[in-house]
């Protein structure tokens, strides 16, 4: 073989093994990712918290319809966190958490479980602590009841106090006319009225 020959096979052998960019006009296809139901709950329910109040609503609607046409424990899990997601359009945390009730039954054993636990242990806490701020918003509108009810009666208190002192500077005043009266007769010689 000659020399020239050879350079031209090994030219050729080099440019086969070059790689070729993708041309602008066809994307590549993105490659295809397994992602375990964890890391899929996980994603939908980051995507879920900045959709608009709409958009959640339409994203409830569809995740309702999808539930009843599969209730699958993915489709379950997606309906329970857009209902569990905090400030959410849809928040309903009794409906998610009757919802995560198979995926957290101890017999359950599927992959969204330890997911579905953690997400309903929160939910209790949740609901607890609306429970505990409804008491003492109960407690609260009871002592301001009271403290209003208190506070007429001390206004009502004041204004007894005030007839009372009104009716004891008319007494007084008529005491010290009673007594001028009388001061004004014994300067005359008459005798007093008390004694007639």
């Amino acid at each position: 073989m000659s020399l020239r020959a050879a350079i031209v096979l090994g030219i050729l052998a080099l440019a086969g093994c070059e790689t070729v960019p993708p041309s602008p006009e066809r994307p590549t296809e993105p490659a295809v990712v397994n992602v375990s139901p964890v890391e899929a709950a996980v994603a939908y329910g980051g995507r879920i918290v900045s959709l608009a109040p709409d958009e959640q609503r339409r994203e409830a609607a569809a995740a309702e319809q999808a539930f009843a046409a599969q209730p699958s424990a993915a489709a379950r899990m997606r309906l329970a966190l857009l209902l569990a997601t905090p400030g959410a359009a849809v928040q309903d945390d009794a409906r998610a958490a009757s919802l995560l009730m198979p995926l957290v039954a101890p017999d359950a054993q599927d992959a969204l479980t330890p997911l579905a636990r953690i997400l309903s242990t929160q939910i209790a806490a949740r609901q607890r602590e609306t429970r505990r701020a409804a008491a003492l918003k109960g407690e609260l509108d009871a002592a301001r009841a009271q403290a209003e009810s208190a506070r007429g009666q001390a206004e009502s208190a004041k204004a007894q106090a005030e007839t009372a002192r009104a009716h004891s500077e008319e007494l007084r005043n008529q005491l010290e006319a009673l007594k001028a009266l009388e001061r004004s007769m014994i300067e005359r010689g008459s005798p007093s009225p008390a004694k007639r």
